[in-house]
């Protein structure tokens, strides 16, 4: 391990020592991760992940002022707990961060990575900060696919798996989607416009996170103004995120994460460890239903929670008192000492 200084305050890094071999069969150069470690050593260890333009900046971070994406669930006498927890968060391998990838190593292979993959980068992760007792995971959509991967390929790793919007594979209407993202991106590369590429396919994706009902209520009717250079609100706003986002990504970043959640795929009989799965029903990336799926598959004691929210797929992101409530109500309890109930349909 070793720590050095990034524009955002000392950044910490695990160099893994053994080679890593994809699903695929690829051999990865040697990997470092970049990684956040706060509270407590000696505490309960908690390993945060999340969608895949999160890292491990889940909580604010003064006195460089870099906003977590998770600040109000991840803080001191949050939900996750920095004062009674020691918590982990990371950058994923392959990603926007600084974790080996293209944009922090170069050259970069590219390689066809999957959860699985992301999930063994994990294990030789704590194998190298000497973390070998069981874990809680708390992942949320891509990170919750990676912990499922890990609750399944290594159990003796996770004590407890919570899941947030995460299924045991992705639905076809998903994949489509992220099918057309994907080309807008390769367009972008192709014609010479990266970040035009990234900005559209960003806007496009925005609209599969968010729920009907929320654009709805936001945006109205959303007639087109009949002005020809004129925009609607909701072309707006989409123009906006899809801006923010490609000044901050890189398109082979996106393509393979991207890649990666269309090729996830466990298998929920092979899991046993506890798990608490949270789903919300206007989610239209991770359908409800799936999750009551899975649910009903998994080997293990589990059971799944519904986060009411009509915010879709990024409620994870924009109901932290709702969610907290339930990550508070889920942590109060050591899966350990006590098994979670196996009730698919438990109460809100």
């Amino acid at each position: 391990m070793s720590v050095v200084l990034a524009p955002d305050g000392p950044l910490a890094i695990a160099h893994l020592p053994k080679v890593v071999r994809t699903e695929a069969g690829e051999a990865l150069p040697p990997l470092h991760v970049a990684y956040r470690r706060e509270g407590p050593r000696g505490a309960p260890v908690v390993l945060v992940m999340g969608g895949i333009s999160a890292g491990r900046h889940a909580a604010d971070h003064a006195p460089s002022d870099t906003r977590g994406w998770w600040r109000e669930i991840v803080r001191p006498h949050g939900p996750i707990d920095t004062q009674r927890l020691d918590v982990l968060t990371v950058d994923p391998v392959g990603g926007f961060g600084a974790s080996s990838g293209p944009a922090s190593q170069s050259p970069w292979p590219n390689p066809r990575l999957t959860t699985r993959d992301h999930a063994r980068i994990c294990r030789l992760w704590l194998d190298a900060l000497e973390i070998h007792e069981p874990i809680l995971v708390v992942g949320a959509s891509f990170g919750g696919m990676v912990g499922l991967a890990l609750a399944e390929e290594a159990p003796h790793v996770v004590a407890h798996l919570v899941a947030i919007s995460a299924p045991d594979r992705p639905h076809p209407r998903s994949v489509g989607w992220r099918a057309v993202q994907r080309a807008l991106v390769s367009w972008g590369v192709e014609t010479g416009h990266p970040r035009r590429g990234l900005a559209l396919a960003r806007a496009l994706a925005m609209t599969t996170y968010r729920g009907a009902e929320e654009l709805e209520a936001r945006f109205g009717s959303c007639v087109a103004p009949a002005e020809p250079a004129a925009t609607s609100s909701i072309e707006a706003y989409l123009r906006a995120r899809g801006d923010a986002f490609a000044r901050r990504a890189e398109p082979t970043a996106y393509l393979a994460l991207s890649e990666a959640l269309d090729r996830h795929s466990v298998d929920p009989t092979r899991i046993r460890v506890p798990v608490t799965l949270v789903g919300t029903p206007s989610d239209a990336l991770v359908p409800y239903a799936s999750l009551e799926r899975l649910a009903d598959a998994v080997s293990g004691p589990v059971r799944l929670l519904e986060l009411e929210s009509p915010r879709g797929h990024d409620a994870f992101l924009t109901e932290p008192e709702r969610l907290g409530a339930l990550l508070r109500q889920v942590l109060a309890v050591p899966p350990s000492s006590s098994p979670l109930p196996r009730d698919p349909h438990a109460e809100r």
